[in-house]
């Protein structure tokens, strides 16, 4: 009887440790809201917002998420590509991780499908032989497209930039600097047209005067246009278009830091 009961207690464990596996990461929607497809960002020069902040120390536990949301559509070599998937090696798709660390999944096979969230936590404890210093990662991905899989890497040609991990010593990682961002003013903002034409107007509401960033991306989460513009308290208007876009979908967004606003939107050709 007792091996009975402790038959049935090790499976119920079993079945409540089940979903906390397969569950290993929650997709950060809120992180998105740059318009970019994985948070955080790869690491770009004189954007404050990109890069990751997190360090990590010999001998501590450690723990970032990535967020995805995989796209419809990728561009390749100039050409958009309907994308059915991204698709990550869950043992060696994460590369330059310092000793330590491993990676899994939400899905649990890597696999992300379009117009879908995923996430990957990279974790674990620092091994204390690690070298203090900065390491730079890469992730691989396999994308799914309309003809046939595409090899691609972050940072990468579709994804500029630098990820990097900085190890400290013992103990010092409650040091982990923040970047101080001007509180932003903008309380909404809205388009004339959208789908967007050439002479589409961008309206900006803001409660007092200030100046705040215009982006727009692409679908890959490149910047493809970026100024930096003075706000009047109230109601102001700006034209979409600096340059040419290509037709093709973006995203818009309006502000700096945390405190951005960002729009979806269709460039006609």
């Amino acid at each position: 009887m007792k091996g009975y009961l402790h038959l049935l207690a090790t499976m119920l464990l079993l079945s409540f440790l089940a979903p906390l596996k397969a569950q290993v990461c929650i997709p950060d929607t809120m992180a998105l809201d740059s318009g970019s497809i994985i948070a955080p960002r790869p690491y770009i020069e004189g954007d404050s917002t990109s890069g990751i902040k997190k360090a990590a120390c010999q001998g501590e536990s450690y723990e970032l998420v990535f967020t995805m949301f995989i796209p419809d559509v990728v561009v390749n070599q100039g050409f958009p590509l309907a994308l059915n998937y991204a698709q990550l090696n869950p043992t060696t798709a994460v590369k330059g991780l310092p000793a330590g660390l491993t990676y899994t999944c939400n899905p649990e096979d890597c696999k992300m499908l379009a117009l879908q969230y995923g996430c990957v936590v990279l974790s674990g404890t620092i091994d204390d032989t690690v070298t203090v210093g900065s390491y730079d990662l890469t992730i691989d991905l396999t994308l799914g497209t309309v003809l046939g899989p595409i090899e691609a890497r972050v940072p990468g040609p579709l994804f500029p930039g630098v990820y990097s991990i900085e190890v400290r010593e013992t103990g010092q990682c409650e040091e982990v600097s923040s970047i101080e961002v001007e509180p932003q003013v903008v309380s909404k903002f809205k388009l004339k047209s959208n789908p967007l034409t050439p002479s589409s107007t961008l309206t900006i509401f803001a409660d007092q005067e200030s100046r705040t960033t215009i982006t727009i991306y692409d679908l890959m989460g490149r910047v493809t246009s970026q100024r930096k513009v003075q706000l009047a308290a109230g109601m102001n208007e700006f034209p979409v278009f600096n340059e040419t876009l290509a037709a093709g979908t973006y995203f818009i967004a309006v502000g700096e830091g945390k405190q951005v606003v960002t729009k979806k939107v269709m460039v006609l050709p």
